[in-house]
């Protein structure tokens, strides 16, 4: 009876062993399966975060390209305004020029028509008096027009740097 014993332990220890390790052999591929889910897991979030980046990457370039054709369509539109500007100014001392040259070319021809030394004097201080007024008023008219240009041509710029800052300042606030 003891050798049936033995055998029949046997018996029940092999089919104990054989039971374990099919659950052995179950847990491991368990675990071999749940590490290739993991493992396929990370790789499509490393993929989808990949693609993230480069959308973002493409975009940001997309944005500094579309920056810069703003600064230089703005350098472009103030350099236009200084031209025009200074051919505002440039019309404007034309002009003065003109009359300062016509009024000297009537004070010539009152001075040799002056019936007296005194009266030529006279003529001439007029003259001069008159003339450093009209000489300081056009400074000023130039000046005011030169103080104008300066705001106008720089408005362009200024709003596009301010563009340039807002932009570059939204991802550091982030």
């Amino acid at each position: 009876m003891s050798s049936r014993k033995s055998a029949s332990q046997a018996e029940v220890g092999a089919e104990e062993a054989k039971a374990a390790a099919t659950a052995a052999s179950a847990a491991i591929e368990d675990a071999a399966e749940g590490a290739a889910d993991t493992v396929g897991d990370a790789v499509a979030t490393a993929a989808a975060e990949v693609d993230e980046v480069q959308v973002a990457a493409a975009r940001g370039y997309d944005d500094l390209v579309n920056l810069q054709k703003e600064n230089f369509e703005a350098a472009v539109k103030a350099g236009t305004i200084v031209a025009k500007g200074y051919e505002s100014i440039g019309q404007e001392m034309m002009a003065f020029t003109q009359t300062a040259l016509e009024a000297n070319f009537a004070l010539a021809q009152a001075v040799l028509g002056a019936a007296t030394l005194r009266d030529a004097v006279d003529l001439q201080s007029d003259h001069m008096r008159k003339s450093l007024d009209q000489a300081v008023a056009e400074s000023g008219k130039l000046r005011d027009m030169s103080v104008k240009l300066a705001g106008e041509a720089i408005a362009p710029l200024q709003a596009r740097m301010s563009a340039t800052v807002e932009r570059f300042a939204k991802p550091m606030a982030a």
